[in-house]
């Protein structure tokens, strides 16, 4: 979770832990579709 990435999350401004969330979500998501796109070849 983001607690265990970044132990001062809840410390942070919340346009900070949004933008963060935001931030990690997408790289997530952008790792499993090139995951995904690497599987199909």
């Amino acid at each position: 979770s983001i607690k265990k990435l970044i132990p001062n999350f809840y410390d942070l401004p919340e346009k900070m832990q949004q933008d963060l969330e935001n931030h990690i979500y997408c790289k997530q998501l952008h790792c499993s579709h090139t995951y995904m796109m690497e599987e199909d070849r």
